[in-house]
């Protein structure tokens, strides 16, 4: 883990295995090309996440958001590194279920998952792996 650099604007880092910002820390990510295996930024202001982010990360495993601003899981972000992840928990996020997030009916999603929906109301505290084209019939 990497040690608290308060401040810092950049990390040079030839492998990073975890990565865990502090509490109430604004975060802003732009990783790439690092060997890395778990993502952990809880409690964080974060609420959008670069479309790259993930880029050439073949030994990410397990991805921790919660008790963020993130709302929606943007498939420009999520989609290429889903099939790979174990572990995707957002617990605690405000997860808006809408159109947006109809591309996760069509692809493999980890082995555990805690994303729950918290809107609409009419899919509210359903979780992600339970999303289907039904509930998006709606979305054009």
């Amino acid at each position: 883990m990497l040690p608290c650099w308060c401040g810092a604007k950049v990390w040079r880092v030839a492998q990073l295995l975890e990565l865990t910002a502090p509490e109430n820390y604004e975060v802003r990510l732009k990783i790439g090309l690092m060997l890395f295996q778990n993502g952990m930024l809880i409690w964080n202001k974060i609420s959008t996440l670069p479309d790259d982010l993930f880029t050439n990360m073949p030994e990410l495993k397990n991805i921790e958001f919660s008790y963020t601003n993130i709302v929606v899981l943007q498939e420009s972000v999520f989609r290429n590194i889903m099939p790979q992840i174990g572990y995707l928990y957002l617990k605690g996020n405000e997860i808006d279920c809408n159109c947006q997030m109809k591309w996760l009916t069509t692809i493999s999603k980890p082995q555990y998952t805690q994303v729950e929906c918290t809107k609409p109301k009419a899919l509210e505290g359903l979780s992600i792996e339970d999303l289907t084209s039904k509930h998006f019939a709606h979305c054009e």
